[in-house]
C-alpha cells in the first residue's frame, strides 16, 4: 500500500504492508516499485495535480483500476453510479 503526499495522516506507516509515500520520480523507491510495477494498481480518489505527481512524473500503469466518490475508471471505460458511501457502512 502507498499513498499520496496529501493522505499521510490516513494510513499507519508502521504498518507491515505500508510501502511509503508515492509522489512520482520524488517518491520512495519502495512506494514507486509498489505502484508503477503492481499487477492490479487499485487507487481511490486519485486527483492526478501537480502537487500529488511530482509535476506530473508518476507512473500509473494504465491497467489500473480508479475508485473516485461516483464513479469507477477501468481503461478507457467509465462507470457512473457507483457510490463508495454504501461500500463502507458493510
Amino acid at each position: 500500500m502507498a499513498v499520496l503526499s496529501t493522505c499521510r495522516a490516513a494510513f499507519d506507516e508502521t504498518s507491515p504492508p505500508f510501502a511509503g509515500v508515492y509522489l512520482g520520480v520524488a517518491g520512495s523507491p519502495a512506494a514507486r516499485t509498489a505502484v508503477e510495477k503492481s499487477d492490479c494498481l487499485l487507487t481511490v480518489g486519485l486527483r492526478r495535480v501537480d502537487s500529488t505527481s511530482a509535476f506530473f512524473t508518476d507512473a500509473i500503469p494504465a491497467s489500473a483500476i480508479h475508485l473516485n466518490a461516483r464513479s469507477m475508471n477501468l481503461g478507457f471505460e467509465n462507470y457512473q453510479a457507483i457510490n463508495l458511501r454504501s461500500y463502507s457502512k458493510r
